[in-house]
């Protein structure tokens, strides 16, 4: 028993010593660990290394293996990952007389981050007037689950993607939209956003007698008119080209002063002559019949015509305007391209002088004039848009007056006296407003408040007294004339009973003149007489005879409704009457068109009655007989 014991133990003994030596003199091993082993991109991660070498040895080198194409050779290294993914690590190390190396696959987890969750919206439109209704667009991005819309105005808040909502008062409105999902959330506030203003008072019609100038010219265009007291211009297309007509508003008289058998040239059979300006007898226009456009001018006193502009050969003047003894407009003789100077010309002396020598950069174009100043919209060709500039006579000093306007056109200016206005875009809409400027005070004022997203352009001025073109009426389609007044602050509108568009208003006195667009897609001109109301004008006639063999003496009668004050017959074989009810005589054989204008100082009209008028060949005596000879007693037979 006692040896058993023993050996035994002895065997006990040894395995003991062989472990003990084996342990103390250590085994060689790699090992690290890692923090984080998992996480988003990019992922920084601290390796620390926990290798064992035996005794006596010591660790001359690591080589670390990260899995994604890098590696490191210092003991404790930390990698940043960049790409989603599992990721094996090897540690390598070197002990002197040997090495040992650990690889942990899938080690490191690497995942991409969810979407940054960003709230951003948009909105359409931004300012207008009360009610204004609003679309709001979500612009935002990530996970989303979940929208929350505030409006600004104390309004239920909205949890729809796209919501849309009415501003029914006046203000400035902050809009908040926080979106999110789970428990992540972002949000973003814009600061006073919506702009709403109070709505513009209704536009109530002005009193006062509407009539077309125009009548029977539904086939051609008169447009572009203006007016001086009792005379009224414009330029009307008739067979071949566009000439200048001019029209009394006292007397109904009518005169083409630019017809095409006078004006016409070898090379230019049928010019062109539009854009006409008037001021008293003085007429200026633009003239093409020398194959540039030029500038014109005639004298209805002494009936004589003038080339204001004779040495501009291969250049191109146009827009012009005359007040008092001058006349401007815009010269691209200089710049060249379409890009403009403004001449100013003494109807009196005959002398023409540059007023924009130094504009070198600015294309000044549709030159408004008014005593000592000029008034022009100016094209910047660096920031390629349009300002108002302002030029003083006396002083040779141009002034501009839309500074703070770089990004946006101010344009169409007019000036009267102590005043100037134009059409400047509203940048938070894009559309068009009306604006005052007073020369005294310097200050500039919005006439057009509270027509957001509506055109207000094209205004000229007389004294107190503007005018302009406006679409607010017919919901942004078409634009009708409103007359507004500087004393008391209230537009109106003269054209209440139109459908189509209404353009090119210009004003003199009480009176307004502008172009308008017919049922059958040509331009009239038209005239509005503000304080004076008249009873509607419809020419008719009728005649004693309408058919009889020529010669036939007609009588025709004036069956005209309303209140005309003179006539104009024309019976269509080149004569004419100016009596209320005339006698005619058509002396050769044919059908004849007969035509009445009539009208009075506000209004006027016509009828025209193709064939109205048949006037057959007279009777002829004419007989034969038979025989015509022979011996007596002789009978003949006579036939009629």
């Amino acid at each position: 028993m006692k040896n058993r014991f023993q050996s035994s133990t002895s065997v006990c003994l040894f395995l003991f010593i062989i472990l003990f030596i084996g342990y103390s003199s250590g085994s060689p091993g790699a090992d690290f660990t890692a923090f984080p082993v998992s996480g988003e991109v990019p992922l920084t991660v601290s390796f620390t290394d926990i290798s064992s070498v035996p005794d006596g040895s010591t660790i001359i080198a690591w080589n670390w293996s990260f899995g994604d194409g890098q590696t490191a050779s210092i003991q404790n290294p930390e990698h940043v990952y960049t790409d989603e993914g599992l990721y094996d690590v090897t540690l390598t190390i070197d002990f002197g007389n040997g090495t040992d190396s650990l690889l942990k696959q899938s080690y490191i987890s690497v995942s991409e981050p969810p979407p940054e969750l960003i709230a951003d919206f948009f909105t359409d439109p931004v300012s207008g007037s009360a009610p204004l209704t609003v679309f709001f667009f979500d612009l935002s991005s990530g996970p989303i689950e979940w929208w929350d819309w505030d409006f600004g105005d104390g309004s239920p808040r909205s949890t729809e993607q796209h919501p849309v909502h009415d501003y029914v008062d006046p203000g400035l409105y902050s809009v908040n939209l926080t979106v999110g999902y789970a428990n992540q959330s972002a949000s973003t506030t814009m600061t006073d956003l919506i702009i709403v203003e109070a709505a513009a008072p209704p536009l109530e019609p002005v009193a006062g007698t509407s009539s077309i100038l125009t009548p029977g010219t539904q086939y051609t265009d008169q447009h572009n008119p203006d007016i001086s007291g009792d005379l009224v211009v414009w330029s009307g297309s008739g067979d071949h080209s566009q000439d200048i007509y001019v029209y009394n508003l006292s007397s109904g008289g009518e005169l083409d002063i630019t017809p095409d058998e006078r004006c016409g040239t070898p090379d230019h059979q049928y010019p062109d002559q539009v854009d006409p300006s008037i001021e008293g007898h003085i007429i200026v226009w633009v003239d093409g019949r020398n194959s540039f456009w030029d500038i014109y001018l005639y004298d209805l006193e002494s009936q004589t015509e003038i080339l204001v502009t004779p040495d501009t050969a291969g250049s191109n003047q146009v827009d012009p305007i005359v007040s008092g003894d001058r006349i401007v407009w815009s010269d691209d003789r200089d710049k060249g391209n379409s890009q403009y100077d403004v001449y100013l010309y003494s109807i009196t002396t005959g002398e023409e002088m540059l007023l924009s020598p130094d504009m070198t950069s600015i294309s000044l174009e549709h030159p408004r004039l008014s005593g000592d100043y000029v008034v022009c919209e100016g094209y910047d060709l660096n920031n390629w848009s349009y300002d108002i500039y302002l030029y003083d006579i006396t002083t040779a000093v141009w002034t501009l007056l839309t500074p703070d306007t770089p990004w946006s056109d101010q344009k169409n200016p007019d000036i009267s006296g102590d005043y100037i206005v134009w059409d400047g875009i509203d940048e938070m809409q894009g559309t068009q407003d009306v604006y005052l400027y007073n020369l005294s005070s310097g200050t500039t004022m919005l006439l057009t408040e509270g027509t957001a997203s509506t055109d207000q352009m094209n205004p000229k001025i007389e004294g107190d007294t503007i005018v302009w073109e406006d679409n607010r009426i017919d919901g942004g389609w078409n634009y009708d004339i409103v007359l507004y007044s500087v004393t008391s602050g209230i537009a109106g509108l003269i054209t209440p009973d139109t459908a189509t568009n209404q353009a090119s208003p210009e004003i003199s006195g009480n009176r307004v003149v502008w172009s308008g667009y017919s049922d059958l897609w040509t331009w009239d001109v038209y005239l509005f007489t503000s304080g004076i109301e008249k009873p509607l004008l419809e020419a008719a006639f009728s005649a004693n005879v309408t058919a009889s063999r020529a010669p036939v003496t007609v009588s025709f009668t004036d069956q005209t409704q309303g209140e005309p004050a003179f006539w104009f017959w024309d019976f269509g074989d080149g004569n004419i009457s100016e009596e209320q009810n005339p006698d005619h005589t058509f002396i050769d054989p044919g059908t004849y068109d007969v035509t009445l204008w009539t009208g009075n100082p506000y209004q006027r009209a016509m009828e025209r009655k193709d064939d109205y008028i048949s006037a057959g060949s007279p009777p002829v005596a004419k007989f034969s007989a038979t025989p015509q000879s022979g011996l007596s007693p002789l009978t003949v037979q006579f036939s009629d």
